[in-house]
């Protein structure tokens, strides 16, 4: 596992050295956060729970209430739901990455790097 955070770690500051704002990528076409806005989630309070009774109820009631923790995993929070966004996300630039002949020769070498990481039977060959 640790040698696969290193190879994502790698690849992506690779390619964030490669791709900055270019053609077609403008400061407004910057999506708002799919995860929404950030500071104090207000709507996974229960408000309905006396902060002075139970604080920890009362800041995460609802989010309790409504999420469910996966069955693989002991603890499940909003990291964890970074992570694995960010994993997914990582994973699909990449994929886009590798679909294409690319003109950069930095982006190529990352492509190549990936689709050699991820050629299991030659790996094993």
């Amino acid at each position: 596992m640790q040698i696969r955070q290193c190879l994502v770690l790698s690849l992506l500051s690779l390619l964030a050295s490669c791709t900055g704002t270019g053609p077609g990528k403008t400061a407004s076409s910057i999506t708002k956060p799919e995860l929404g806005t950030f500071g104090i989630d207000t709507q996974q309070m229960d408000t309905g729970v006396k902060p002075g009774n139970d604080f920890f109820r009362y800041v995460n009631g609802t989010w309790l209430d409504n999420t469910e923790i996966p069955a693989d995993k002991s603890r499940y929070g909003s990291f964890n739901i970074l992570q694995e966004k960010t994993e997914r996300d990582v994973h699909a630039l990449l994929e886009d990455l590798g679909s294409e002949k690319q003109s950069d020769p930095t982006l190529e070498k990352v492509a190549d790097l990936y689709a050699a990481w991820m050629d299991e039977a030659t790996i094993e060959a």
